[in-house]
């Protein structure tokens, strides 16, 4: 039996969980009179093998440890869990970019809101088949007779509307189950999936620089994902199969060492530099009870680096197919654990030709000082849920001043749709 307050002050209760290969990460908000977020606590917990490249394998496992992590923050908060989400990625998540045309049928030719409205529709109404379930929805750009593209086309004249959308989409069995046993831990009002990749950009601490085009970068245990934002919209959206557990692997079969001691030796020095000057300090590794190796630092980085650069190449590579490379005019914001391997930054910079930062969480009323990029994810989530539930309950507003707000805040449709 959970331990809750009886009474509560805020607007609505946010409780966001990343599902990570190596960790649960959950954090727990309030929204107050002002519409701002208030954090009431966070909390974490090891996966311990029941979560793989970002998908539940073992549903019993992962169901006490969502029970655990649920549990403690309840009892820091002193409030129930209400509104729930839960942020995944993994091999089920696809993403793909669809195109919608809508005819200007008046006669002066002036797209209105209520061209804009109608576009978006087809969106809301899109299937991708039976065994798939859309996540979200978000607006890229909007163009005019297939030459002239904007973020706001109202008030233009066109023959022809026309709304490019990204779909993230996963398939339906493999996240009713996940759904499933969120159910069976918290009976909430409001129980939803965010794409861990739209998230890690909403957690970070705002720049109106982000806006010339970020490409926010979270390298996590088992997948890397990827969020391009630029103007004022989410441009593009990807993820690859590999993160920081298969630099862990490499350690381990490069050396000859048990997982778990590449593992901890990967975190006690992922500090090092991979430069030509590389210390050559030997590292006293233990490979058993009784056997120990000596390894220099400069061939951990040897390691370490070889991998590295793969990644950061594969997400170069993925955003260079999808056209979105020359949207990327501010740099790369890099997020999650793997953001603190030092030299990374130095990585990204080379491959992708420009800057390259460790990005910082945003900060909410409550305590946020130890919590570094690792939880931009679920702080994400929070400002997600937020606008989420700020649309919900302003069904008086007009139409454009509801666009509006999505438009600015996610440049998401899921939910304007509805309206």
């Amino acid at each position: 039996m959970r331990f809750v307050k009886s009474i509560n002050k805020f607007d609505d209760i946010l409780t966001c969980i990343e599902v990570g290969t190596d960790t649960l990460k959950g954090v727990m908000g309030g929204i107050n009179d002002n519409q701002d977020i208030q954090l009431l606590a966070h909390a974490s917990t090891p996966t311990k093998g029941s979560v793989l490249k970002g998908e539940v394998i073992h549903i019993r496992d992962f169901h006490q440890q969502l029970e655990n992590i649920l549990n403690e923050l309840e009892q820091v908060s002193r409030y129930e869990a209400t509104s729930v989400y839960l942020c995944c990625s993994g091999s089920h998540f696809e993403i793909d970019l669809k195109r919608f045309h809508q005819s200007i049928s008046s006669v002066d030719k002036i797209v209105t809101e209520d061209d804009l409205v109608q576009v978006t529709k087809m969106a809301g109404e899109t299937s991708l088949g039976a065994d798939r379930t859309v996540v979200h929805t978000c607006q890229r750009m909007f163009w005019l007779d297939n030459k002239q593209n904007l973020q706001d086309p109202v008030g233009h004249h066109a023959s022809q509307l026309t709304a490019e959308v990204l779909f993230v989409h996963a398939d339906e069995t493999r996240l009713s189950s996940m759904m499933e046993t969120l159910y069976q831990s918290v009976h909430s009002p409001r129980e939803e999936i965010i794409f861990s990749g739209l998230a890690g950009y909403f957690g970070l601490e705002p720049k109106p620089e982000y806006h010339q085009g970020a490409l926010v970068l979270d390298i996590g245990e088992g997948t890397t994902n990827y969020c391009l934002y630029h103007e004022e919209g989410c441009m593009g959206l990807g993820q690859i199969a590999l993160g920081i557990g298969h630099v862990v692997n490499d350690l381990s079969l490069a050396f000859g060492i048990p997982y778990d001691t590449a593992k901890e030796f990967f975190i006690q020095f992922s500090n090092m530099n991979f430069d030509a000057d590389a210390n050559s300090e030997f590292i006293q590794v233990p490979i058993s009870k009784t056997q120990v190796i000596q390894v220099t630092k400069d061939s951990f980085a040897t390691v370490i680096e070889a991998r590295i650069r793969e990644i950061i190449q594969c997400i170069r590579a993925d955003v260079q197919g999808k056209g979105l490379l020359s949207l990327l005019g501010y740099g790369v914001v890099l997020t999650g654990g793997g953001a603190k391997l030092r030299g990374l930054t130095s990585i990204v910079q080379e491959i992708f030709s420009t800057r390259a930062f460790v990005g910082e969480v945003r900060n909410y009323e409550g305590n946020t000082e130890d919590m570094g990029t690792e939880w931009a994810v679920p702080i994400g989530a929070l400002e997600l849920g937020k606008s989420f539930y700020m649309i919900d309950h302003y069904q008086d507003s007009s139409k454009r001043q509801i666009r509006k707000e999505l438009h600015s805040a996610l440049g998401l449709l899921k939910r304007a749709i509805k309206l």
